[in-house]
C-alpha cells in the first residue's frame, strides 16, 4: 500500500511535470514563430532599405554622369575656334609676298580667333607649327605639354582675348641660307594644344 502511494504521488508529480513541460513548449514555438515573424519582417525592410540604396545610388551614378558630360559641353562650347587661316613667303621691310623659297626670308601666318562669350578672357597663347619639305620643324622648335597632349611648335602667339574676334598674325624666320623648295605645313594649336586648322604653303 505504502508503495502504491509512492506511485501515485511520483505519477502526479510526472504528470505536473509533463504539463509545465507541455507550456513550456508551447510558449517556445509561439515564442519561435513570433520570432521568425520578425525576422520576415525585418528581411522584407532591408530588401526594401537595399533597394532604395540602389536607386539612390544609379540616381547619383546619373548626376555624376550628367555633370560629366554637362562639364564636357561647356568645355567644348568654351574652346576658341579659328578662320581666314593663311600663309605666305615674305621678304624685305615692307614683308612683300614672294613664292621663291630663295627670295623669302620669313614665313608670314595669319588667322582671326572667333568670338565666344563663354570662353576664358585675358592673356591666351596660341601655337603655330610649320614644318619644311624635309619634316623639320622650324623657327624655336620647341615643345610644350598641356596634360596628355605635346606638342613640337615653332612660336607661341601671345594675345590678349576679350570675347570678342581678333586678327593675329606670326612670323617664322628661316633658319637656313634661304627656304627650301617644296610644301610646307603649317599646323595652328590652341592653348590646350587641340588642333584649330592647318594649311599648306608650296615655295618654288
Amino acid at each position: 500500500l505504502q508503495n502504491m502511494k509512492l506511485n501515485v504521488s511520483a505519477l502526479v508529480r510526472f504528470k505536473n511535470q509533463a504539463f509545465t513541460l507541455a507550456k513550456e513548449r508551447d510558449y517556445l514555438l509561439k515564442k519561435n514563430d513570433s520570432l521568425m515573424r520578425a525576422n520576415t519582417a525585418i528581411k522584407k525592410d532591408l530588401d526594401s532599405v537595399s533597394v532604395k540604396l540602389d536607386n539612390a545610388s544609379a540616381k547619383v551614378d546619373s548626376l555624376a554622369r550628367q555633370a560629366h558630360n554637362l562639364k564636357k559641353v561647356v568645355e567644348a562650347g568654351a574652346a576658341l575656334q579659328i578662320s581666314k587661316l593663311i600663309s605666305e613667303a615674305v621678304k624685305g621691310t615692307k614683308n612683300k609676298p614672294t613664292d621663291r623659297g630663295r627670295a623669302a626670308e620669313k614665313i608670314k601666318v595669319c588667322f582671326t580667333v572667333g568670338a565666344n562669350k563663354i570662353a576664358k578672357t585675358g592673356s591666351r597663347y596660341f601655337y603655330i607649327k610649320v614644318v619644311s619639305p624635309s619634316g623639320v620643324t622650324l623657327g624655336a622648335n620647341d615643345t610644350t605639354s598641356v596634360e596628355d597632349n605635346t606638342v613640337n611648335y615653332s612660336t607661341a602667339t601671345h594675345f590678349i582675348y576679350d570675347s570678342k574676334s581678333v586678327d593675329i598674325c606670326d612670323f617664322i624666320a628661316k633658319t637656313s641660307k634661304e627656304f627650301e623648295k617644296g610644301a610646307y605645313k603649317i599646323t595652328v594649336y590652341d592653348d590646350k594644344l587641340n588642333e584649330v586648322g592647318a594649311t599648306d604653303l608650296v615655295l618654288k
